[in-house]
């Protein structure tokens, strides 16, 4: 019995190996025996003899490092022989992304961000990437800034919102992170960091309410998007000035809030804002309106009113 030929094939995570078939016709089996850099041998899996020529085994996904592995053939007796063939390789796989990215300074219009460095032993760099616009895209041909240690700033940024993803790179392959996506709102003069603003209120309703006022109900849904923080009342699509202001809870739950008016008289259109903070660019833009007719005072006497007995 003699062993068997193989040889190994690197890939980014797993390592795919290539047995040729012993011509001794009484195998049951290939063991396939691994060194994990422990310089001890363990059984990796078993592989069945069934008389192919060629057998290509790919591992499961490995961690970063040098491994080193041996097949053994086992015929149907039990019998094993140990291989001194021994073929090694070398798993880059794709870097573990930095962890817990936070925003620690903004200065000179520039952010700092800091995160706990890479799991992954060998980083030569982390790469900050990040642009404006709409949607949750970050452009990844487009790297703002580089760094070798636990933080990272930006380049001079302009108004806007901005979104940023940090990745790690070991000087071959790049994490393929997208979950460490920070959302920053930049606006005012000087630029100032603010919240975005929330999604717009649901089922607004207007009534006539009694004493001649109008009476407001509209649902908040501060389970989807920023949470909002207050509602502002707007009369005749007039937007620079607030007729009144409403502070919301924090929960994230779906609110039904109702607001009345002060007494009017006649027709005034009603528009409600959210908003995520006390910054303009945190409120959001919404035009949608009722109108709402308003009787300050009580129809006037019935007249004449008369009864008559009829046959």
């Amino acid at each position: 019995m003699t062993s068997p030929i193989f040889t190994g094939s690197n890939y980014i995570d797993s390592v795919t190996l290539t047995i040729q078939g012993n011509i001794y016709l009484k195998l049951k089996e290939y063991k396939i025996y691994w060194d994990k850099g422990t310089g001890e041998w363990e059984l990796f899996d078993t592989v069945p003899e069934d008389g192919r020529i060629y057998y290509n085994y790919k591992t499961k996904s490995l961690d970063p490092g040098t491994y080193s592995f041996k097949i053994n053939p086992v015929d149907i007796y039990e019998n094993e022989l140990d291989s001194i063939v021994v073929k090694t390789a070398t798993i880059h796989g794709i870097p573990q992304p930095p962890t817990n990215i936070q925003i620690t300074n903004f200065q000179g219009n520039k952010i700092t961000f800091s995160y706990e460095l890479s799991k992954t032993p060998i980083v030569t760099e982390y790469r900050l990437y990040g642009n404006t616009g709409t949607g949750d895209d970050v452009n990844f041909n487009n790297i703002l800034s580089t760094s070798t240690t636990s933080s990272i700033t930006t380049p001079v940024l302009s108004e806007g919102h901005w979104k940023f993803v940090i990745r790690a790179f070991d000087g071959l392959y790049e994490d393929n992170n997208i979950t460490s996506l920070t959302e920053v709102f930049l606006a005012g003069t000087p630029l100032e960091i603010v919240t975005p603003p929330p999604r717009k209120i649901v089922n607004l309703i207007g009534q006539s309410y009694q004493g001649g006022r109008a009476k407001l109900t509209f649902t908040v849904n501060n389970r989807l998007g920023y949470k909002a923080k207050y509602a502002y009342i707007y009369q005749d699509l007039n937007f620079t000035n607030k007729i009144d202001t409403i502070e919301l809870s924090a929960t994230t739950d779906i609110i039904t809030k109702t607001w009345v008016s002060e007494p009017y008289v006649g027709s005034r259109k009603w528009t409600v804002r959210l908003a995520s903070g006390t910054s303009d660019y945190s409120e959001e833009k919404n035009t949608d309106y009722v109108e709402v007719i308003a009787y300050p005072f009580p129809p006037p006497e019935v007249k004449n009113f008369q009864v008559a007995v009829t046959f």
